[in-house]
């Protein structure tokens, strides 16, 4: 549970822009890195499907859709300027929606 609010606070900070303590003595690269490896421990991984989508025409952001294999709920995140920032937001509300219809 813990992990969960700390996982939600990353994500409001992203949107908040937002910087943490330890963030300072880290490369924003590798405080990201740090952040999905918490995140990944929240969902199996033989579960799931990762997809990026680049619609550079109209979206020059990168779209990360994410697919619950058993029960096909997919999440599309396209908010943030990466794709490791927008799997880690698709991977939240993933698992957010799977707790709400009690999957785990």
């Amino acid at each position: 549970m813990i992990r969960i609010a700390i996982l939600v606070c990353y994500s409001c900070a992203l949107s908040e822009n937002y910087f943490f303590e330890k963030k300072d003595k880290m490369t924003n690269l590798d405080f990201v890195r740090e952040i999905l490896s918490l995140v990944e421990e929240l969902l199996s991984t033989q579960e799931i499907r990762v997809e990026t989508i680049r619609d550079l025409h109209d979206n020059p952001l990168p779209d990360v859709k994410i697919v619950h294999i058993p029960t096909e709920e997919t999440v599309i995140c396209a908010n943030y300027p990466t794709q490791i920032e927008n799997k880690i937001a698709a991977m939240l509300e993933l698992r957010l929606r799977l707790d709400r219809s009690h999957v785990f």
